[in-house]
């Protein structure tokens, strides 16, 4: 190996390293919540990882580094999944930023709750493909693009499932004769947060 071989060699781990630090977090969450289980989602972490490093060169545009990696941990996850045979886990940690602040009343902590299983229960509801829009658009706060990509649908498609969703939520909370506060929220998740 030349001179120029190493330091294009280390060039590109630069690259890479800086590139990973951006999402590392939310790489970690994201394969934690589909494999619930801490060994595992490690070990499938370090396969993402060693998977988009053979492949780092290949991406053509590095605006598309998350989704890019985003992908790479669905599929690994989901072949642990298989290779373990589990079952998908169920979809509790959708709504775990509902969680309360030191500064809440134990009302407002009950309400809170409340909110959060009857959200759930609507989100449980939906088709595992809304569920998983729904997921990665607010839990991960992830784009209609971005999550376009991870799923493997058009744009266009992501954006009428995530509305289309939105409205049997907010129908769901409405039918159930949940609170009308409860189901305005829904009507604007980022609010549910």
């Amino acid at each position: 190996m030349n001179f120029f071989d190493i330091l294009k060699s280390n060039k590109r781990k630069n690259h890479f390293e800086e590139q990973i630090a951006i999402v590392y977090k939310e790489l970690y969450k994201f394969i934690y919540s589909i494999i619930k289980n801490q060994n595992l989602a490690e070990d499938v972490l370090q396969q993402t990882l060693m998977k988009a490093y053979e492949k780092f060169d290949t991406i053509q545009d590095i605006k598309k580094f998350k989704s890019w990696i985003f992908t790479i941990a669905k599929n690994e996850s989901l072949s642990c999944i298989r290779k373990y045979n589990r079952e998908i886990p169920s979809e509790d940690i959708y709504l775990e930023l509902l969680g309360g602040s030191s500064e809440d009343i134990p009302e407002e902590l009950l309400i809170k709750s409340e909110i959060k299983e009857q959200v759930k229960a609507s989100i449980k509801m939906l088709n595992p493909v809304d569920q998983e829009i729904i997921y990665l658009r607010y839990y991960y706060d992830l784009n209609f693009n971005e999550i376009a990509l991870i799923l493997n649908l058009n744009e266009n498609t992501v954006k009428t499932k995530h509305k289309r969703a939105k409205t049997k939520i907010y129908t769901h909370l409405i039918c159930t004769d949940a609170s009308f506060e409860v189901a305005a929220t829904v009507v604007d998740l980022k609010e549910v947060k």
